[in-house]
C-alpha cells in the first residue's frame, strides 16, 4: 500500500483536513490576543489545530495523533517555564485552621 493511502486511513482526507485547519486558523488569528503570541505559541496552536483535524477526519483512535497534541503543548510549556515574566497558578496545599485557610508552608 502506498504511503498516501496509509496516511488517508489514519489522517483522513488532505482536502478535508486543509479546509478545517484553514477555518480554525482564521478564527484563531481573529482573536484579540493572536498578535500578542510569540511564534512558538502560534505554531503550537496551529499544529494542535492540524492534529485535531487528523483526529476528527481520520482515525480518532490513532494514538500518535494524541501524543502529538500533548507534545506540542509540552514544547510551549517548557519554553514558558524558562521565560521570565511567564505566569502560572501556584498549586499549594492549604489547611483550614480555626476557620481560616493557611498555606501549609506558613504553618
Amino acid at each position: 500500500m502506498e504511503v498516501l493511502e496509509v496516511r488517508a486511513k489514519t489522517h483522513g482526507s488532505y482536502e478535508e483536513n486543509s479546509r478545517f485547519c484553514q477555518a480554525i486558523k482564521s478564527l484563531m488569528q481573529s482573536t484579540p490576543n493572536w498578535n500578542r503570541l510569540d511564534a512558538h505559541q502560534k505554531e503550537t496552536l496551529e499544529m494542535i489545530a492540524h492534529k485535531n483535524a487528523r483526529i476528527l477526519y481520520g482515525d480518532p483512535n490513532f494514538v500518535d495523533s494524541w501524543k502529538d497534541l500533548a507534545g506540542y503543548a509540552k514544547l510551549t510549556e517548557s519554553i514558558l517555564e524558562a521565560t521570565d515574566g511567564s505566569t502560572d497558578v501556584r498549586n499549594v496545599k492549604m489547611t483550614k485552621m480555626n476557620g481560616e485557610w493557611h498555606d501549609d508552608d506558613s504553618i
